[in-house]
C-alpha cells in the first residue's frame, strides 16, 4: 500500500488505525464501497441518460430505467429529498455494476464520475483513492480537466511537480493542453520525441503568456531576469539560465530539428526531463505566489 504521491484521508487512516489495533489484515469490499460512493452522486432525474450511456459503453443490452419503490420515492420526494443509496441498489446500473469487473468497471465508473462532475471535487478524489489503497488496488484517480484512471505505478504523478503545476496552468490554457498531451503519451509510451518537444512548447506557450511577448524559448533570457529582478539570488539566476540552456540546446539536437531513429528517447531521460520542465514552472508558480503575498 506503498505510494508517496498519494495523500491519505479519512476513511484511510480509519481502517488502518483499526486493523493495526485488532492486528487483523484491512477486507477487500473494493466494489462493494466504490458503488455505495457513486451510488451518492448521482441524480435521479438524470438516470435514464446516464444508464443508456453506461450500458452502451458496456456494450450490454439496456432494457430500460427500473421502477423505484413507490412508498419510499414517494416519501422522499414528499420531504424534498433525492432518492438515497438503498433506492439506487433498485436500478438497473446498480445490476449492471455488481456484474462488472476489473478494467470494464472502471471503464464505466470513469464515465459515471465525470457524467455526474464536471469540476474538481479533492474530498470525493480523496475518499475514492482511499477505496483503492485499503484494497491495495494499482490505480488511482486524478483530475485533469476531467477526471480519469491511470496505474498507481506511474510515479510521474507527483503532487507537487506534475499535479500541482497542472492546476497551476489552468490559467495558461495553451501552455496546460501541450503538458497534459505529453503526459498522456508518456504514460501510453507513444512516440517519446512528440512527448519531449510537446513538453518545451508547453514551457515556451507558459512564458509567451507571463511575460507578455511572442519570443521563443531561447530568446526569453533578458524577459526572465526582469520578470524576477532583485527577489531572485543572482547565483541562483545564473544557475536557473545554464539549466535552461543546456535543456533548450538537448531539445534543439535531440527533438526539434533531429529525425533519426538512432536518437530515440529513452523512457527514464523523457521521465527527467518532464521533472526538468516540472521544477521551472514549479518555480514561476511559487515566485508568483510569494510576490502575491507579500
Amino acid at each position: 500500500m506503498k505510494n508517496k504521491n498519494i495523500e491519505r484521508g479519512w476513511l484511510f487512516k480509519t481502517k488502518r488505525d483499526f486493523a493495526k489495533r485488532w492486528n487483523i489484515e484491512i477486507e477487500d469490499r473494493f466494489y462493494e464501497r466504490c458503488i455505495t460512493l457513486i451510488g451518492d452522486i448521482i441524480n435521479p432525474e438524470q438516470l435514464s441518460e446516464l444508464e443508456q450511456k453506461i450500458f452502451l459503453i458496456a456494450g450490454e443490452t439496456y432494457k430500460g430505467k427500473k421502477k423505484f419503490s413507490g412508498t419510499i420515492s414517494m416519501l422522499n420526494r414528499f420531504n424534498g429529498l433525492h432518492d438515497s443509496y438503498f433506492v439506487f441498489h433498485e436500478t438497473a446500473l446498480y445490476s449492471l455494476l455488481m456484474q462488472l469487473k476489473d478494467v470494464k468497471f472502471l471503464e464505466a465508473l470513469e464515465n459515471i464520475i465525470n457524467f455526474c462532475k464536471k469540476d474538481k471535487d479533492d474530498k470525493f478524489l480523496l475518499t475514492f483513492n482511499d477505496i483503492a489503497l485499503v484494497s491495495n488496488k494499482p490505480f488511482r484517480l486524478y483530475y485533469n480537466d476531467k477526471y480519469e484512471f491511470y496505474p498507481s505505478n506511474i510515479e510521474i504523478f507527483d503532487k507537487v511537480l506534475i499535479n500541482d503545476v497542472l492546476e497551476f496552468l489552468k490559467d495558461y490554457p495553451k501552455a496546460k493542453k501541450q503538458l497534459s498531451e505529453a503526459l498522456k503519451n508518456f504514460i501510453t509510451k507513444e512516440n517519446y520525441r512528440d512527448v519531449v518537444d510537446k513538453t518545451r512548447l508547453s514551457l515556451e506557450l507558459f512564458l509567451k503568456q507571463l511575460l507578455n511577448n511572442e519570443k521563443s524559448l531561447e530568446n526569453q533570457k533578458d524577459e526572465i531576469l526582469q520578470y524576477f529582478g532583485n527577489s531572485l539570488d543572482e547565483n541562483f539566476k545564473k544557475m536557473f539560465l545554464e539549466i535552461l540552456n543546456y535543456y533548450q540546446s538537448l531539445n534543439n539536437n535531440r527533438a526539434k530539428h533531429c529525425k533519426s531513429n538512432s536518437k530515440e528517447f529513452k523512457y527514464y531521460e523523457v521521465e527527467f526531463l518532464f521533472y526538468l520542465v516540472g521544477n521551472f514552472l514549479q518555480l514561476f508558480m511559487t515566485f508568483n505566489k510569494f510576490e502575491k503575498n507579500n
